[in-house]
């Protein structure tokens, strides 16, 4: 009988055509504030046109949750440069928090940079629409990173393991999951350029 770890890489792997792989993790090991108990990603450059939207999947060990993680599809610092030049992605970059979580910080990055937090929330509506048409879990993330100074987007789908959910239950929630996580990247890639929208 194969591992769920190596069941969720074959998945992947068929799902996107790309080679993922299965890395155990090291006692303590944790993503995202979580303990891991497995980790699977396709970590090959080449094949991002093909993972984008799902490249890393893990199972937590206390929260009885299986993630997908779409690759890194911004940083707030270009988002804000773009809109509103190199002095502002400085300006944003030297905040003391960058905790979107926070209504506070929310406000206040609204206040700065409104252009920005109206695509961020943009993006979040298709996460929470997408979810609502397809029975998932998906959010808009914001990681900080580089010691606090910057944060990157990514989209993730969160499953949760209920008792009984044999493997085989788990591989169709992932499968859906996948396929919904596609499709929002996809929407939010078409709002970010729409002059590529054909």
């Amino acid at each position: 009988m194969r591992n769920e770890n190596e069941a969720v890489r074959d998945l992947l792997s068929k799902l996107t055509e790309a080679p993922f792989r299965v890395t155990e993790p090291v006692l303590g090991d944790s993503l995202h504030g979580k303990k891991l108990k497995w980790f699977v990603a396709c970590e090959e450059a080449t094949y991002v046109p093909q993972t984008a939207h799902a490249d890393t999947a893990w199972a937590d060990v206390d929260d009885k949750k299986i993630w997908l993680e779409s690759s890194i599809f911004g940083f707030a610092s270009d988002f804000i440069e773009e809109d509103y030049g190199e002095e502002a992605s400085i300006r944003f970059m030297r905040m003391k928090s960058h905790d979107f979580s926070d209504s506070l910080f929310r406000q206040e990055f609204w206040k700065e940079f409104p252009l920005v937090m109206k695509k961020f929330e943009d993006y979040e509506l298709v996460a929470s629409q997408i979810s609502s048409r397809r029975d998932v879990q998906l959010q808009l993330k914001y990681h900080e990173d580089f010691g606090g100074e910057e944060v990157t987007l990514t989209l993730v789908a969160v499953i949760d393991i209920t008792e009984g959910m044999d493997l085989q239950s788990r591989l169709k929630a992932i499968e859906k999951n996948v396929q919904a996580l596609k499709e929002a990247y996809q929407e939010i890639e078409n709002l970010r350029m729409p002059s590529q929208q054909q």
